[in-house]
C-alpha cells in the first residue's frame, strides 16, 4: 500500500550487488502486489513475474556506464499510463555511480518533477562516487551484509539483541518498547538512523505498513534533532 509518506526516490547502497538486487526486488513486489496482506512468499501472478512487469523498468548492471538514451527511454515509457492495476510506475537503476554527465542531467530533471505514482529505486556499491546532486534528491539507506561479520563490534551485537527484544515487544506489549528505546538511545555507540535502517530490513519482509512508518521516521530525523522525540513518535505509530 502506497501513501503520501512513501518517498518517490530512494538510494540503497551496500557492498554486495546481490543484496541490493534481492532487496529492491522484494520492495518492488511489495509495491506492485495487489493483495492487501503483503507476503514475502507471495506467489500471485504479479509477484512471480516481478522483473517482467511492464511498469517496472530496469537499467544498468553495476558495471557499464549508464547512457543518456537509457534514461530518456524511462521518461518516454513513463509518460504513458501505467498498465498494471496498481497504477504504480517504478524504475530501478543499478550502479548509479556509473552515470556520465549527459545521463545524469537527464535523470536529475526527472527526479525534480516525478510524475504521479512514479518511484525510483537507485542502487550503488560506491556511494562516494554518486553525484551529490542525485544524493540530495533522494532518501539514502544502507543495506548491511549479514553474512559479513568480520568488523562487527560487541556494542553492535548488544544492539542487535535489543532489536530482537524490540520486535518481541511489538508483538506482545508495545508499551515496553518506550522503556527499551530509551535504553538503546543512551548507549554510547547508538546510531538512530542505523537502527531504523535495520528495522526496515525486517519490516519489508513482515509488515509493509511498519516499513512505511519507519521510512517516515528516518526522514523526520533529518529535520528534527530530538532523536528521543522522533523515536517515541515512531513507536506510537507502529502496528
Amino acid at each position: 500500500m502506497i501513501n503520501g509518506d512513501f518517498p518517490n526516490q530512494i538510494i540503497f547502497y551496500a557492498q554486495n550487488n546481490q543484496i541490493l538486487e534481492d532487496f529492491s526486488n522484494l520492495l518492488a513486489k511489495q509495491l506492485f502486489c495487489p493483495k492487501e496482506q503483503k507476503d514475502i512468499n507471495c506467489d500471485c501472478a504479479t509477484c512471480t513475474r516481478i522483473e517482467h512487469i511492464h511498469d517496472y523498468i530496469n537499467v544498468g548492471n553495476f558495471k557499464d556506464q549508464i547512457k543518456k538514451e537509457e534514461i530518456k527511454n524511462i521518461i518516454k515509457l513513463f509518460s504513458r499510463s501505467a498498465l498494471e492495476k496498481s497504477a504504480i510506475k517504478l524504475y530501478r537503476i543499478k550502479g548509479i555511480e556509473n552515470f556520465n554527465s549527459f545521463s545524469a542531467n537527464s535523470l536529475l530533471k526527472f527526479l525534480e518533477e516525478p510524475p504521479n505514482n512514479t518511484f525510483a529505486i537507485l542502487l550503488t556499491t560506491n556511494l562516494e562516487k554518486v553525484l551529490p546532486t542525485i544524493k540530495s534528491r533522494c532518501q539514502i539507506f544502507f543495506l548491511e551484509d549479514k553474512n559479513n561479520k568480520k568488523d562487527v563490534k560487541d556494542s553492535n551485537n548488544i544492539i542487535d539483541k535489543l532489536q530482537q527484544q524490540f520486535l518481541k515487544n511489538l508483538a506482545t506489549n508495545k508499551d515496553n518498547n518506550f522503556i527499551l528505546i530509551r535504553s538503546i538511545i543512551a548507549m554510547k555507540d547508538f546510531d538512530s538512523k542505523d537502527f531504523l535502517n535495520k528495522m526496515l530490513e525486517t519490516f519489508i519482509e513482515s509488515n509493509f505498513n511498519n516499513y512505511e512508518i519507519t521510512l517516515k521516521a528516518l526522514a523526520e530525523l533529518k529535520r528534527n534533532q530530538n532523536v528521543n522525540l522522533v523515536m517515541q513518535k515512531w513507536i506510537l505509530e507502529l502496528t
